[in-house]
């Protein structure tokens, strides 16, 4: 539990440092629909790879759909 907790802070903390960074250089209307899908998609690889997780179509298509619809929203 330890090291699964100091390790997840570690990446939070390494995940903001680097919005803020960004944040800088890009415009917000761009940078947080951006990263909102890019955390579905890290979520959905990151499942896949190391949890091997076998998705169906349907679940495949909901994160596509889900991904579209923050690109729509961001527009």
């Amino acid at each position: 539990g330890l090291v699964y907790g100091a390790g997840a802070g570690v990446f939070n903390g390494v995940k903001s440092l680097f919005s803020l960074v960004i944040y800088n250089y890009l415009p917000i209307s761009f940078v947080s629909p951006a990263k909102a899908g890019l955390g579905v998609v890290f979520g959905f690889l990151v499942s896949m790879v190391f949890f091997k997780e076998k998705f169906s179509c349907r679940q495949i298509i909901s994160v596509f759909i889900g991904i579209a619809a923050v690109v729509i929203m961001s527009l």
